[in-house]
């Protein structure tokens, strides 16, 4: 993943729902131009590996309810999915065949699937870190209420919180019909 930097170096820059979700959000430093896309809760694409499809649906409608997943983090998810399917697609290969392997020489040495599975492993921990999704980066993070929801969007609409009690759900009326 390319490294996207402020002006002038230093750290990336935090999207303002990041910043408003960490509480650190202040008005002054706002940037009025910045894109805001809607949540969204798409299907997960079908050239996804079964394992990958497993992790999207476990993973994709709590990303959406905390308002991390919008149209335009929808790539990026996808690889997030691609990258902890090929993890536990080599983990498997390593739990049948074993980490040490014969070479061509006849000496022992690691199975390519110990590569693999660490690069998988690299590459999921990026992205679980740009999504929130590991402790330290969760750490910082506070909820922002629920998510408005497309009233047209059946799917988005089952992960939603139904709660009639939830004075903040404004979609509670599109539930109890």
């Amino acid at each position: 993943m390319g490294s996207a930097r402020a002006p002038g170096g230093g750290r990336k820059p935090l999207p303002s729902i990041v910043k408003r979700v960490r509480g650190t959000e202040r008005p002054g430093r706002r940037n009025p131009h910045e894109p805001r896309p809607r949540a969204v809760l798409p299907r997960p694409p079908k050239f996804l590996s079964d394992e990958a499809k497993r992790e999207w649906k476990r993973t994709a409608p709590k990303l959406f309810r905390a308002r991390l997943l919008t149209e335009l983090d929808v790539p990026a998810f996808t690889l997030y999915c691609v990258a902890w399917g090929g993890f536990v697609e080599a983990q498997e290969k390593l739990q049948f065949h074993g980490k040490v392997v014969i070479g061509p020489g006849g000496f022992p040495d690691f199975s390519p699937f110990v590569a693999l599975a660490n690069k998988a492993i690299e590459q999921s921990l990026r992205l679980m870190v740009e999504f929130g999704m590991t402790p330290s980066s969760r750490g910082r993070v506070s909820s922002v209420g629920t998510v408005l929801v497309d009233p047209n969007n059946r799917f988005a609409r089952f992960f939603e919180d139904r709660s009639e009690s939830n004075p903040h759900n404004p979609a509670s009326k599109w539930f109890n019909r």
